[in-house]
């Protein structure tokens, strides 16, 4: 009995060792967190805000031979090409942050790109930075693969919103300011009193104000500012730790507890459903014996009555 003990004690100590041994070495050491790892959701939010607004006030845009539905009233020039507006956003990780900033701006040097907005925050472990990149449409594509290759990226969106409608009624409105500056000049030369003349001369003022600032705004769709609008965050983020042995050991035995457990109770269990129906097979063999001895008993009984 002693010796039966003994050897059940011995399998389910190598048992433990078994599953033990086996969890520590088949399980690869996991980086555990780093102190300011990167930015997060909310500080990417704070530091892309600004760099929105001023976007606001910065646009580009690019031309290609496609034709679009004028607005209503205002009909396009033949020939008129199809003005549109690109933009890509994409945010790349990096636990090389000076190498990666190095290789984005030797890459938009290289696709002849122009950085319009530039902020970066954080230390060391934690910088960041936002370009607001303007490239030439031409080379908009690849520019963008480029970009992928450097540091991990977790976010890519490419937008591209039609603006032809926008530049011909930008066209229009210039168009009608001129017409109306050309006749308040013609009223002006036929003279009038001094209220008179100075009033349209406040009003010429306007429409020229109007006028230039139409000319700005045209200005950024003429062909040679056609750019295309890239967004880019990049975020330095610290290699991570690695687990060391104490807890790579120490997980490896919470686990072996919590599977032998499992192995253990599965295997009462089954010990005492085999012990139970092995019980109940013997009382209702027992009874099946009782009454038989009974019957015979009976017949025996009934045999000797005269």
């Amino acid at each position: 009995m002693r010796m039966t003990l003994l050897r059940a004690a011995i399998l389910a100590a190598a048992l433990f060792l078994a599953l033990f041994s086996a969890k520590l070495a088949l399980t690869p050491s996991r980086g555990g967190p780093a102190d300011g790892n990167a930015f997060g959701a909310g500080e990417l939010r704070q530091l892309n805000a600004p760099q929105e607004q001023s976007e606001k006030s910065r646009k580009n845009y690019a031309s290609s031979g496609g034709q679009s539905a004028p607005p209503t009233g205002v009909r396009p020039p033949s020939g008129e090409s199809q003005k549109y507006e690109k933009i890509a956003t994409l945010a790349q990780s990096t636990t090389a942050y000076d190498d990666d900033r190095a290789k984005v701006s030797g890459a938009i040097e290289a696709h002849g790109g122009i950085v319009q907005i530039e902020r970066a925050a954080g230390l060391t472990g934690r910088r960041s930075v936002y370009l607001g990149i303007g490239v030439p449409p031409d080379k908009f594509e690849a520019f963008i693969a480029v970009l992928q290759t450097i540091g991990t990226s977790t976010q890519i969106d490419v937008v591209k919103n039609d603006k032809t409608n926008d530049y011909l009624e930008l066209k229009a409105r210039r168009t009608t300011l001129e017409k109306a500056r050309a006749a308040l000049d013609g009223i002006a030369a036929s003279g009038g009193s001094i209220d008179e003349r100075i009033k349209l001369q406040g009003r010429l003022t306007e429409i020229e104000e109007k006028i230039q600032a139409l000319g700005v705004s045209l200005g950024e769709f003429d062909a040679q500012n056609e750019l295309c609008t890239v967004r880019l965050t990049l975020t330095e983020r610290k290699p991570p730790r690695p687990e060391s042995i104490a807890a790579r050991a120490f997980d490896a035995l919470s686990w072996t507890a919590w599977v032998y457990a499992g192995i253990a109770s599965g295997f009462l269990l089954m010990t005492g459903a085999l012990w139970f129906a092995a019980a109940l097979f013997g009382y209702v063999l027992g009874l099946i014996r009782t009454e038989r001895g009974r019957v015979v008993k009976m017949g025996t009984v009934t045999a000797e009555v005269p």
